[in-house]
């Protein structure tokens, strides 16, 4: 009597979903923008993203110091896109604390090169209201080559 149920329930648990996980890090070491971005993600069809991580720090003067050196974390904005030719994502922090109005906008794009090798470029765009020219408050832009790995 024991043999058929311990069967049954090595059948039932045997037969459960498996759920994967994966992840992607993109780094920048040179430029105006220096930054590790971590993600992981489940690789099932509308899985999400289960976490972010990493820091940027931009050597843009007069930019919020908040704005120059970025924590990313999940409750950021953020899309991504990954399949065996691209990396594509997009993070968005806004401006922390006192002060006037803000975000930063960290968006990669990569094409592979090799099985879970990517390189491109990255655009890091600024807005900070607190920085102006001729009363206008303005964008600060810059660009730089990213690499990023895919397990």
């Amino acid at each position: 009597m024991r043999l058929p149920i311990l069967a049954s329930l090595i059948i039932l648990f045997g037969a459960a979903p498996v759920f994967a996980s994966g992840g992607v890090v993109c780094t920048s070491g040179a430029g105006l923008a220096q930054f590790e971005v971590s993600i992981s993600m489940g690789r099932d069809f509308g899985a999400g993203i289960l976490n972010i991580g990493g820091e940027l720090i931009a050597k843009i003067p007069n930019v919020a110091p908040d704005l120059r050196q970025l924590h990313f974390a999940p409750e950021n904005p953020n899309q991504i896109w990954i399949d065996r030719d691209v990396v594509y994502f997009e993070i968005s922090i806004p401006h922390r604390g006192d002060g006037p109005y803000g975000y930063a906008d960290l968006m990669i794009k990569t094409q592979s090169v090799d099985e879970g090798s990517y390189v491109g470029t990255y655009v890091l765009d600024i807005y900070d209201a607190g920085v102006e020219v001729d009363g206008v408050p303005q964008n600060i832009t810059v660009d730089g080559a990213v690499s990023c790995m895919t397990d």
